[in-house]
């Protein structure tokens, strides 16, 4: 399972931390706009921090969204062309539906 969690503040950690823990991982990114708080996570071999989203989608299976719901949207819209349909999607942002992520990424 190749899986990138796109904003790593207390709820991306909290599930980096399950993942990697259970094994559920074959390599993980994880982004934050600034890295020095979670590059402690690049002990693990299998993990990549890094502040550039496109990087962890393009080498991902699974999304999973941890960001502020304000920046969801730019944030959608700055890796949609990247998204084909080997994507899996989870999104963690209340009060952002499906309808709305669809009609971001089209």
């Amino acid at each position: 399972m190749k899986t990138a969690i796109i904003g790593t503040g207390n709820l991306g950690l909290s599930i980096a931390k399950g993942i990697l823990n259970s094994n559920g991982a074959t390599s993980m990114y994880l982004t934050k706009r600034d890295t020095t708080a979670i590059a402690e996570f690049e002990k693990y071999d299998k993990v990549t921090v890094t502040n550039d989203n496109r990087i962890a989608v393009e080498n991902s299976d699974i999304l999973i969204f941890a960001v502020q719901p304000i920046h969801f949207a730019a944030i959608l819209e700055s890796i949609k062309d990247l998204l084909t349909d080997k994507h899996v999607i989870i999104s963690t942002i209340t009060g952002f539906s499906i309808e709305k992520i669809e009609a971001v990424i089209g």
